[in-house]
């Protein structure tokens, strides 16, 4: 029984060493990738510039398409300006929450939408290394409200969707800020009004790593 239980202590005294660097060289699932570029709390802001139109009826189911009451604004110059806190999970993939704004003038008529939107970015072309690292696309989804100034009455979108998208470019990156230029494009819509517009922009973002 002795030479037994000797025998067993040998033998885990061989196996532990090489149990224990197998579990080492094991797959984590992927949360002991290093970040390079991007990870933990996010936070960006942005402005642009560029065209917008709409077009809307008061929200009133009784004037919503008579053309009595109908608003439309033709695309005119207008801006554009977006903030939004969240996290980084990849050096290639960051999201977060925020809100959007736009306006244009369109000489009497003034529109000017808003909405709470769920942000989710991507850099596609991140293991190619070089500045594809830093080429961003992105998307928004979101809801809020739309409003049309200035026709025979005010065009009340009321509770619109919003659809945005476009691409970002970290031109410059100074510590954890990342600088660089914007272009996109917004949707907005419901039952008694929609609005569209396409802008180009300047973003800062701040990443708590790495």
């Amino acid at each position: 029984m002795q030479k037994f239980v000797a025998g067993l202590s040998l033998l885990g005294g061989v196996l532990a060493p090489s149990i224990a660097s197998a579990a080492e060289d094991s797959w984590d699932g992927g949360y002991a990738v290093n970040a390079e570029r991007r990870s933990g709390f996010v936070a960006s802001a942005g402005i642009g510039f560029g065209v917008a139109g709409s077009e809307g009826y008061p929200n009133d189911v009784s004037k919503i398409d008579d053309p009595d009451y109908r608003t439309t604004a033709d695309p005119a110059f207008g801006s554009m300006n977006s903030f939004w806190i969240g996290g980084a999970l990849r050096d290639w993939f960051t999201f977060g929450l925020g809100l959007n704004g736009f306006g244009a003038k369109d000489g009497e008529l003034t529109t000017r939408g808003s909405a709470f939107i769920l942000h989710v970015e991507a850099f596609p072309l991140y293991n190619l290394g070089g500045k594809l690292r830093d080429l961003a696309f992105y998307t928004d989804f979101g809801a809020g409200g739309l409003l049309i100034e200035g026709g025979p009455e005010k065009a009340d979108g009321g509770f619109i969707s919003y659809l945005g998208a476009g691409s970002s470019f970290e031109l410059w990156r100074l510590g954890h800020f990342a600088l660089g230029p914007t272009l996109g494009g917004v949707y907005t819509y419901s039952q008694s009004a929609h609005a569209f517009g396409a802008f180009l922009g300047f973003r800062g973002s701040f990443y708590g790593g790495p």
